[in-house]
């Protein structure tokens, strides 16, 4: 019964880098894209942000490293790749409210090329009165 409000961000980073840089694997650009995001995004509040971060190196990746300690997200359990059967480049990342929980698990296609991710956020029960 108590009102709430939570920020949810969706996200897709850029997978290639300008031509000056042959194109490849824009790690530094994703870097770079990811800190404008988070200075865009308020530090306080209950959030979300998912989407398409083209993390090439998966959960070795700088931008997951970013934004895992940004909102105090551990790697999921559920950590198969959604992208060709052997990179994960899509996350969620979660700021939720004391109490709350939040599970993750990889969806099927849908006929897109990637397998999204999803949440299941849960509210503790309800205090009685």
């Amino acid at each position: 019964g108590t009102p709430w409000s939570m920020r949810v961000t969706d996200v897709h980073l850029d997978n290639r880098a300008p031509a000056r840089r042959l194109w490849l694997f824009a790690s530094a650009t994703r870097l770079r894209q990811t800190r404008g995001l988070l200075l865009a995004l308020t530090t306080t509040g209950p959030a979300i942000v998912g989407g398409d971060f083209n993390t090439w190196y998966g959960f070795d990746d700088p931008v997951f490293d970013e934004l895992s300690t940004a909102f105090d997200t551990d790697i999921p359990h559920d950590r198969r790749a959604t992208f060709a059967g052997l990179l994960r480049l899509d996350h969620l990342f979660f700021r939720l409210p004391d109490g709350w929980q939040a599970t993750t698990t990889r969806l099927e296609k849908f006929g897109a090329d990637h397998h999204p991710p999803m949440a299941r956020v849960t509210p503790p029960p309800p205090t009685p009165r």
